[in-house]
């Protein structure tokens, strides 16, 4: 008995190297694997996506032809949005390719029309993951392309199974800031450029309902790097707060039980003195913008320039500016310690707060 097992031994062998060989079976065997019984099946039974080629895709560029586009290497025929694909309009790159890197980048030269996905992060790629699902509830799917997603079987790739790893950590990712979300709520915040940033708290806001109303702080995840904050509604006596206390900062000159926080605009001189440090101490002013901005730094100077005009500047620099002001932790004024949880009467103290201060 042994013996004749020990004949069968290479026969068996020599089928399963056999079918491994076959791409047809290896990739039934591989949608065995990852659990797509149904692709498995399909595949078994000749029943499967229509494949395009590269060569065959680029021939659906026009309305007699159809216009057809891939994303993540699934095909959909988007003739129904002519306004937009057709050529000379805004998306007709897209048409006729495979340009998923482009819908996140919006670069659409030949560099950035591209299906290399190696460049996007996790939430990038969630996002992309999202724009295909719109196409499979807007357009109408026709197949799948050959090469970086799927296989000439219309199997998934690795690299395609890569990038759904990546979608999966965003999700886990999204759903772990959803649980801070719900413990430390977002502040309601509104801005104008002639009174700056308001922060409150209301038994809603940040769109989480609740029975506590908490008061706003300083909420860093990572404390030891400090320009990565928001503003959070937090329970001062909740087990959550005393359990991550050193995770917030109380905003600077305001009462701790204030609902209502402003962070208030500096003064002319300390713009200008801030602008001066920041622009003209730690890097140099382009030459040809020099002149500019001294007569714009007289006139703000003087106060016949608002603050929210700095105009003079790149719109990088205006940024950077305006970034530094906010961690540079420009003190904020408490509208009231006791103020009305309802956002209207917030609103007016805001406005009483405004003839006031500004």
């Amino acid at each position: 008995m042994a013996h004749k097992v020990k004949m069968w031994i290479p026969v068996i062998l020599a089928i399963g190297w056999s079918l491994y060989l076959n791409d047809w079976t290896r990739s039934i065997t591989g949608k065995l694997i990852y659990g797509d019984y149904i692709g498995a099946y399909k595949l078994y039974m000749g029943d499967t996506d229509k494949l395009f080629s590269k060569n065959e895709l680029e021939k659906f560029n026009s309305p007699e032809s159809g216009l057809y586009l891939s994303i993540l290497g699934q095909v959909f025929d988007v003739s129904k949005g002519e306004q937009y694909y057709g050529k000379g309009n805004t998306y007709h790159a897209f048409v006729g390719r495979d340009a998923s890197l482009a819908f996140i980048t919006g670069d659409f030269n030949d560099k950035g029309l591209t299906d290399d996905l190696s460049s996007l992060t996790n939430k990038q790629a969630k996002l992309l993951n999202n724009w295909l699902k719109s196409y499979h509830e807007k357009y109408l799917f026709k197949g799948k392309l050959v090469g970086r997603f799927y296989d000439q079987y219309g199997t998934e790739t690795p690299e395609y199974r890569k990038f759904l790893a990546k979608v999966l950590e965003a999700e886990v990712e999204t759903s772990e800031k959803d649980k801070v979300n719900k413990i430390f709520p977002p502040c309601n915040v509104e801005w104008n450029p002639e009174e700056g940033t308001k922060f409150w708290c209301t038994n809603q806001s940040g769109g989480i309902p609740r029975e506590w109303v908490g008061v706003p702080r300083q909420y860093y995840e990572n404390p030891s790097s400090p320009q990565n904050s928001r503003c959070a509604c937090v329970d001062l006596k909740g087990q959550d707060y005393l359990n991550n206390k050193p995770n917030f900062r109380e905003y600077k000159d305001c009462a701790k039980d204030a609902l209502d926080i402003k962070l208030a605009l500096p003064s002319n001189r300390e713009k200008l003195e801030f602008r001066r440090s920041r622009l003209w101490g730690k890097r140099p002013v382009p030459t040809k913008n020099r002149e500019e901005q001294r007569r714009r730094e007289k006139m703000r100077e003087n106060g016949s320039t608002p603050w929210s005009s700095l105009r003079g500047l790149p719109g990088s620099t205006r940024l950077e500016y305006a970034t530094e002001l906010e961690i540079a932790g420009v003190s904020c004024i408490p509208l009231d310690g006791k103020s009305s949880n309802s956002i209207a009467g917030s609103r007016s103290k805001d406005s009483a707060a405004s003839k006031d201060k500004y």
